[in-house]
């Protein structure tokens, strides 16, 4: 998947209700351009990692209290660049996406998930 919208991102751990090895679910819905939800469902979580180091160009303008960002920079969390799929080992896959913000988030999991549906659009 390259250059799509993430819409949200939402954890669940089922630790409390249920005695698993891996309680941990993540889902994901992304948009992209041609008309589509996918919805990514991360089932078996044995690793999550986001990094994100929140360094973003602000610039100011003469009055202290006003800033701003230019175009350029205001790729964000939101925007999905591109991911990958891999084996992790023999029983877990590994998720690898980055975020045009430079951010990465990585999902190791036993079992993953993918639906596509059209969407309504976005626009009015």
């Amino acid at each position: 998947m390259y250059d799509h919208v993430l819409k949200s991102l939402e954890i669940e751990n089922t630790s409390i209700l249920k005695n698993t090895v891996d309680p941990t679910t993540i889902k994901a819905v992304v948009y992209d351009c041609s008309g589509f939800e996918f919805v990514f469902n991360w089932i078996g979580v044995k690793k999550f990692d986001f990094a994100f180091d929140g360094n973003k160009k602000v610039y100011s303008t003469d009055r202290d209290e006003e800033y701003f960002i230019i175009e350029e920079d205001k790729n964000g969390l939101e925007e999905w660049a591109y991911d990958e799929i891999t084996s992790y080992n023999d029983k877990y896959l590994q998720h690898e996406i980055l975020l045009h913000s430079g951010a990465k988030i990585k999902i190791v999991c036993n079992k993953l998930i993918l639906k596509r549906r059209r969407f309504k659009n976005l626009v009015g």
